[in-house]
């Protein structure tokens, strides 16, 4: 079963949620001691110093179930979290009788370094300092009467600030630590994944064309061979008849042919389509291809399959011919495509520019970076040959050279 994208960074983040839980737990846990010993006499309200540890474990479950269902704590969370516990370094310690301030019976210290590296972790550097910024002025403010009457008190408070700041700032490079490698693998992950579904589509592909190929070998076997017997006057079938077969050859043999360039819908079967289609119009076309690129872009294709046809609808109207050529042939940067007929031909200088050569031929080739050239003399036919190139082996459509010679 392969893992899902971001699947690394989300398991980080529930663990640090997990292990932030656990901490604040054990962080909790000494003063179980002190209730164990029944040392109760060093509180000034032993009542309201245990109703604040049962409230502050109420809030801890309430803030660490929130935190596992959203895997991390948002901004209001964390700050709640500080408020929180800075009010209980303040209160709980101004609670202890002198001494005991900076002792296990003063169980504030552990979760207030808790809520620091939960700000630190969840919330960035920023207000990591913050928090433990707050934590350590509360904690000094709880200690105040300590302090005062013990000579050591002070050095022991300030030893737990440092070790607060300490364990702050080791929480976060372990947290970037732990997100940065999460990271790595998901991105790794995602590579992986892009590159099966890369896979699978082109095995997809390779299925598809390999199904064409033998359904057009079937066409070749059997149906090509049929109409070619019919077009050639097998079965005396009537003119008319043996025209239409003629012309289904041509299309059939452009798609066959097309399939064996391993482009069944790139320029060479939309250019038999194309042919097939002008020869309904009672235009005997032959249509012939080489080494005609597979990768054209769509609008290279529509742009010339389009010029085409608009070269082969003057053929219908104006030629007086019956026939004419169509070839495609594949070029180092692009593709040349010629029409050609053997018709009346016309004089290129003595027509005005107009529908048909300037805006369906020039202007469509032009706007896909292509040339038209048309080269024609009365009474010896006309030959258009258009031209597409690439200006880069990286452009997906470039500027290029299309022309039209008749």
């Amino acid at each position: 079963m392969n893992p899902e994208p971001g699947a690394a960074m989300r398991g980080t983040e529930r663990w640090l949620v997990s292990a932030a839980g656990l901490l604040r737990l054990v962080q909790m846990m000494p003063w179980l001691a002190v209730v164990a010993t029944g040392h109760w006499h060093s509180y000034r309200s032993p009542g309201l110093v245990a109703v604040l540890y049962v409230g502050y474990a109420c809030w801890a479950v309430l803030l660490f179930g929130t935190g596992r269902r959203r895997l991390g704590f948002s901004t209001q969370w964390a700050a709640a979290d500080v408020a929180i516990n800075a009010c209980c370094l303040v209160i709980v310690g101004s609670l202890c009788a002198p001494g005991y301030a900076t002792s296990f019976q003063n169980w504030t210290l552990g979760p207030a370094m808790g809520a620091a590296i939960l700000a630190v972790i969840w919330r960035g550097w920023g207000a990591g300092i913050v928090a433990a910024g707050i934590l350590s002025a509360a904690y000094v403010s709880g200690t105040q009467s300590d302090m005062t009457a013990v000579k050591a008190a002070t050095g022991t408070v300030i030893g737990n600030v440092v070790s607060l700041a300490a364990f702050t700032v080791a929480a976060g490079l372990v947290a970037i630590r732990l997100r940065s490698t999460a990271r790595q693998t998901d991105l790794a992950t995602a590579a992986s994944l892009r590159a099966q579904e890369a896979e699978a589509a082109a095995e997809a592909a390779r299925a598809r064309l390999e199904e064409r190929v033998r359904q057009y070998g079937l066409l070749h076997d059997n149906v090509l061979t049929t109409l070619t017997l019919l077009g050639a006057g097998a079965g005396g079938i009537s003119p008319d008849m043996r025209e239409r077969c003629q012309m289904d050859t041509t299309f059939l043999r452009a798609l066959v042919s097309a399939v064996n360039d391993a482009s069944p819908d790139g320029l060479n079967a939309a250019l038999g389509r194309v042919t097939y289609d002008q020869g309904l119009l009672g235009l005997q076309i032959h249509h012939s291809h080489d080494s005609v690129a597979q990768d054209l872009p769509a609008a290279v294709v529509e742009a010339i399959v389009q010029a085409v046809k608009e070269a082969l609808n003057n053929v219908v109207k104006h030629a007086r011919t019956r026939e004419a050529w169509v070839v495609a042939e594949g070029q180092q940067n692009g593709v040349v495509v010629s029409v050609a007929d053997h018709g009346c031909g016309f004089d290129p200088a003595a027509v005005k520019p107009g529908l048909g050569i300037t805006r369906s031929l020039r202007d469509r080739m032009a706007l896909v970076g292509g040339e038209v050239e048309i080269d024609s003399r009365v009474g010896e036919g006309t030959y258009v040959e258009i031209r597409w190139a690439r200006l880069s082996p990286l452009a997906r459509s470039t500027t290029t050279a299309c022309c039209w010679k008749c």
